[in-house]
């Protein structure tokens, strides 16, 4: 049985119909697709049948401000519309609200990626249990840590 298609048209590019290195996924209940595009550093919303994406997080240009990201890589959404995003290429993880500009750091906001444990090198990918605690592959460090973030998931 062949695939389908459901983002991205492709060729690499950054227009709302293209994607660019695309690495993480979540799916909400409603169908709605969110991929890390990386490599156009920014996140972006595919709801259900559209033939183009919306860019939901990220600027489309690299950084480390609180309303940019730079390589962009696992993603999760609670039922509240917040993406926990893992932003690679700064080394830290983003809590971003629906209908936002920017971001806020919750874990890893040193500034500076290490093997310190508030710091991460190479983060991949986040899950959160139902508890409310944030798990992180820290990959250059051989390591998942654990923080906790929340009273529970989707609060």
């Amino acid at each position: 049985m062949p695939g389908v298609v459901v983002a991205g048209n492709g060729t690499d590019g950054i227009s709302a119909s293209q994607l660019s290195g695309p690495f993480g996924l979540f799916v909400n209940e409603a169908g709605t697709l969110y991929v890390s595009d990386c490599q156009n550093n920014r996140i972006q919303r595919w709801d259900n049948g559209a033939s183009s994406g919306v860019t939901v997080a990220g600027t489309g240009v690299g950084g480390n401000s609180l309303s940019q990201l730079y390589y962009p890589l696992g993603i999760v959404v609670d039922s509240n519309g917040y993406m926990y995003i893992v932003d690679g290429g700064n080394s830290r993880i983003l809590r971003w609200p629906p209908n936002s500009h920017s971001g806020e750091c919750i874990a890893a906001c040193t500034g500076t990626s290490g093997n310190e444990i508030d710091r991460l090198l190479e983060p991949i990918a986040l899950a959160f249990d139902s508890y409310g605690s944030l798990f992180i592959s820290d990959r250059s460090n051989n390591r998942v840590q654990k923080f906790q973030i929340l009273g529970s998931f989707g609060e």
